[in-house]
């Protein structure tokens, strides 16, 4: 066990020297309109923006695009009831949570499910259309920075409720936690390398807008990196502790 632990704490401190030695130093940080007027994202030095970066560089994807935009009109026409239910019950901290989240989703899947899907028939990069992939990269990836912090919040929320501990989400606390995660999701928005790359060929929404003569370590974006390594982790800590407690109740409620 020891030697494991060793192992595993000697494979980090090479992990972060690699990373602090590499070119990954880049900077990370920096005002996202600011950056999007850098060379690395300037279509033009190869062909001015426009369909014939689509014709050059993209596929249109009919199938994955056509399920997409159906997909994200039936999920919204479901959600639609679910969130004015939760509306109705807005006074309990866990529903309010559930109620923001529901926002979220329903925001994120007219971006990530519907303008993608638009944007896959097209058979569109980010320099032939890029407006639209920069409304569809940046949603998805707000929505993605405030509600994994929400998620974290809602499974807080439940483990306090199990250990008597539910004062700590009070009215205003609640409202306090989801404006601190709306606020963290604004910052790595406007302030670490934007998610505006929708790519046909690809079929995904990347940090790259890949346009030749860049090396895509240019875009690297490792604050979102770290974000999703921690959100994980503190999820799987919280919920194997909600476990735990859950089991405990069990075992003393039925002795």
């Amino acid at each position: 066990m020891q030697n494991f632990a060793f192992f595993t704490l000697h494979s980090i401190r090479k992990f972060i020297i690699y990373i602090y030695n590499s070119k990954f130093r880049m900077v990370h940080y920096g005002f996202m309109p600011t950056m999007l007027q850098g060379p690395e994202y300037n279509c033009s030095s190869v062909m001015p923006p426009g369909p014939a970066w689509a014709a050059q560089y993209g596929v249109k994807q009919y199938r994955f695009g056509i399920y997409s935009v159906v997909f994200g009109f039936i999920a919204e026409i479901l959600y639609l009831p679910c969130v004015l239910a939760l509306r109705r019950e807005l006074k309990t901290s866990c529903f309010k949570i559930m109620y923001w989240l529901a926002i979220q989703d329903m925001i994120c899947l007219t971006c990530s499910c519907i303008l993608f899907g638009v944007l896959l028939i097209e058979g569109a990069v980010y320099c032939s259309h890029r407006v639209l992939s920069f409304i569809t990269g940046s949603v998805s990836y707000w929505i993605w920075c405030t509600a994994s912090p929400c998620c974290v919040v809602l499974a807080l929320n439940r483990l306090c409720e199990m250990i008597n501990l539910s004062r700590f989400f009070s009215a205003t606390r609640t409202n306090v936690y989801l404006g601190i995660c709306a606020s963290y999701g604004t910052f790595m928005v406007l302030f670490t390398r934007p998610a505006l790359g929708v790519n046909s060929s690809l079929q995904a929404i990347i940090f790259s807008p890949l346009i030749p003569g860049h090396d895509q370590e240019e875009y690297a974006n490792w604050p979102h990196a770290v974000h999703n390594i921690a959100v994980a982790a503190a999820s799987s800590m919280i919920y194997v502790t909600l476990i735990v407690v859950i089991v405990i109740k069990s075992v003393l409620y039925t002795t």
